[in-house]
């Protein structure tokens, strides 16, 4: 499968974003897997969105939202079908990317399944939570960009 990645934003086209996003926002599987918080969306919020180009559906997405002077990632998740194809290594590339152009620190709280990728791609682990859950950020190089 090969994949088109895109930015999508609610608050510049709700009706695009809603259409393909929803059934995410309502599904019980993606809630249990991105921590039993519902998936929430603001103004503040971008999408980086992974689309299988055979289909044109959502294969993965991340969430990152405007906190001050940093991003936050909020939420990712990858479908079952396209896992082991590394759909959120690249979705993690186009997020420093996107973080280079906008000048800002990442930070995150992930699972701690995700900290390996998250550390190829430089990532610093600031702290353990729990069993399950990793506190990571990545600061921003200044006068250089993240390629992606």
């Amino acid at each position: 499968m090969t994949y088109h990645y895109k930015l999508m934003s609610s608050a510049k086209d709700g009706g695009k974003f809603w259409e393909k996003m929803g059934p995410f926002f309502a599904s019980e599987q993606v809630r249990r897997e991105v921590g039993d918080y519902p998936l929430n969306d603001s103004e503040a919020m971008t999408w980086l969105v992974a689309l299988d180009k055979r289909r044109f559906e959502v294969a993965g997405f991340i969430s990152i939202e405007a906190a001050g002077a940093r991003l936050r990632v909020r939420d990712a998740y990858v479908c079952p079908e396209s896992r082991g194809k590394g759909v959120f290594g690249e979705l993690v590339g186009k997020c420093l990317h996107y973080a280079g152009k906008q000048q800002a620190d990442i930070v995150t709280r992930a699972p701690a399944s995700c900290r390996e990728v998250l550390e190829r791609a430089r990532f610093s682990l600031v702290r353990e939570v729990g069993k399950h859950w990793v506190d990571m950020e990545k600061k921003h190089a200044k006068g250089k960009d993240d390629a992606g």
